[in-house]
This record gives C-alpha cells, structure tokens and sequence, in this order.
C-alpha cells in the first residue's frame, strides 16, 4: 500500500523490519527490491531479487522482474 502510494521511504523501513524478523521471506525480497527499483537503486534491488529467487524459484513474478531489472542495468551501463 505505501510503495503504490509512491512513499518509499516509508515502505522500505517497513520492508526492511520485516527482514530483520524474518530474513527468509521471499516476498519480502521481492517487494523491496521493488520499492528500491522505484527510487532508482537498482543494484540493491538485483541483489535482493537474486535473494527472493533463491529462497523460491517459484515466486510468481520474481525471475521476470530479475531478468528486467538487469536487462535495464546493462542498457543503461551501454
């Protein structure tokens, strides 16, 4: 609800909570490396993505938005 509401800030401390109490949650994972992706950090957002992947191959949506997420890295590295 924060982060469609465009307060990352906020969403990301939630998220990053989250974490601490339960740093296996993939969906976690996922939904911060969306929040941080939004305010433009896309390296930490890979690297929590890769974490949410690893925890469940099988995350609905989570190998699609890795795959993007580098797919634009490498663009904007080119």
């Amino acid at each position: 609800e924060l982060h469609l509401r465009g307060d990352y800030q906020q969403a990301e401390a939630r998220l990053r909570a989250t974490l601490l109490l339960a740093p296996k949650l993939p969906q976690a994972h996922h939904h911060l490396a969306v929040v941080l992706e939004a305010q433009g950090r896309a390296v930490e957002a890979i690297r929590h993505l890769e974490e949410a992947v690893g925890l469940d191959p099988r995350l609905p949506g989570a190998k699609e938005r890795l795959e993007g997420y580098r797919s634009e890295a490498r663009a904007r590295r080119a």
